[in-house]
């Protein structure tokens, strides 16, 4: 059995990856690998009215920001942000910055009258950061697969924790969750 020249085919790959690295030098943009984290808090949350994060979720986004929360009749809450992400100073419902439900149920209704503070994270690939950052510009990011996450966190005034779970569009890619089985 004879095996095939390769030589040839690498020569291509290899020359097609060097003219692909020279050009992205010569670019001038920006680039993007591996994961970006942003977290954003607010001391003074509160269900009945506005009140202001720290910083947007997004480049160039506003702090104003709404909390609704809804307790099902299995005593589990859902939970909705919302903020000013194109910083005209209002907070729509078109702007959802992230929608969850608590991980525990609630025999008390703790959470409907709710003030205190509240933490978001989302981690997303870099690529999506710096293009939004920077829309008017070219940018070159890695092929990686790094999935959008959320973590949620709300803190009354007596120092009780609440986490929350993303759902719907909020919710983690369950073929790439990190944690240990039954947790």
């Amino acid at each position: 059995m004879q095996t095939p020249d390769c030589s040839s085919f690498f020569d291509e790959i290899g020359f097609s990856a060097r003219v692909d690295l020279y050009l992205i030098v010569q670019m001038k943009g920006k680039g993007a690998t591996g994961s970006k984290t942003r977290s954003i808090k607010s001391t003074s949350a509160r269900v009945d009215g506005l009140f202001e994060f720290n910083k947007s979720i997004v480049p160039h986004g506003g702090k104003a920001s709404t909390l609704k929360l809804r307790q099902r009749k299995n005593g589990s809450y859902v939970i909705k942000l919302f903020q000013d992400l194109n910083n005209d100073g209002r907070v729509s419902k078109k702007e959802m910055i992230y929608k969850g439900l608590s991980r525990v149920k609630l025999e008390d209704d703790d959470l409907t009258d709710f003030k205190g503070q509240v933490r978001l994270e989302k981690s997303m690939h870099r690529c999506e950061w710096i293009t939004a950052k920077y829309p008017d510009e070219l940018i070159y990011c890695t092929q990686e697969y790094i999935p959008t996450t959320y973590s949620c966190l709300l803190m009354d005034h007596r120092g009780a924790r609440y986490k929350f779970e993303g759902i719907g569009g909020f919710a983690a890619d369950p073929n790439f969750l990190v944690g240990f089985i039954g947790e």
